[in-house]
């Protein structure tokens, strides 16, 4: 957000951009309604979080810039372009920068990938199958823009350490068991044959060469 700098003993000779972006984010819960309109059943409904806000160079000037970075997480169903032409209506003259774009992934729960994933954990785990969506970004955004092939986020590891609430996952100290990455293999090629069938080993070795 631009404004007009000025000293801080004379505020009005100048524009404040930290008011001005204030008054842009203002009343939040409108922001928060771009991501409202659809809702999935797995993944639920998008969300809006302010994550980063900055401006001013000293603390006796008036600021002439301002900037948020805003994070947005939308379901299938949701227009991207729609909430970057809201956020320009809400102040024109405000500069918008998107640093990721990142779309939503939606597998129907009877493809035949789906099928495969769960009869593979079943043989390697024996666990029981539940499905569920994911509320952040993983590399299936990034295939699904390039492909129409079905994506299934399946991996080691879990969200918080059994029977406790630490988290283990979205932190700075991120890890994941030997055992559990070994198991994750076996599942990776229990999925694919599964789903790919068997294959010629010797078409791996000439590719291979």
């Amino acid at each position: 957000m631009k404004g007009e700098a000025a000293h801080g003993s004379q505020p009005e000779q100048g524009v404040n951009a930290i008011q001005r972006l204030i008054e842009w984010l203002d009343p939040f819960a409108e922001l928060e309604e771009l991501v409202k309109g659809a809702s999935h059943e797995r993944l639920g409904s998008g969300s809006v979080s302010l994550n980063m806000l900055s401006g001013g160079t000293a603390p006796n000037v008036v600021p002439d810039r301002a900037r948020v970075t805003l994070d947005f997480r939308t379901v299938p169903g949701i227009d991207h372009e729609a909430i970057l032409d809201a956020l320009r209506l809400r102040a024109p003259t405000a500069s918008l920068r998107v640093l990721r774009d990142s779309v939503p992934v939606s597998t129907q729960e009877g493809s035949e990938l789906v099928r495969a994933a769960a009869v593979a954990i079943r043989q390697v785990a024996g666990d029981e199958v539940k499905l569920w969506g994911l509320p952040y970004v993983t590399d299936g955004s990034a295939f699904s823009r390039c492909s129409n092939a079905s994506i299934v986020v399946i991996g080691p590891g879990d969200e918080r350490v059994a029977h406790t609430d630490e988290r283990v996952a979205h932190t700075k100290d991120e890890s994941v068991s030997i055992s559990e990455l070994v198991r994750a293999a076996e599942l990776y090629q229990e999925v694919s044959r599964t789903y790919c069938g068997p294959v010629d080993a010797d078409l791996i070795l000439t590719a291979a060469s």
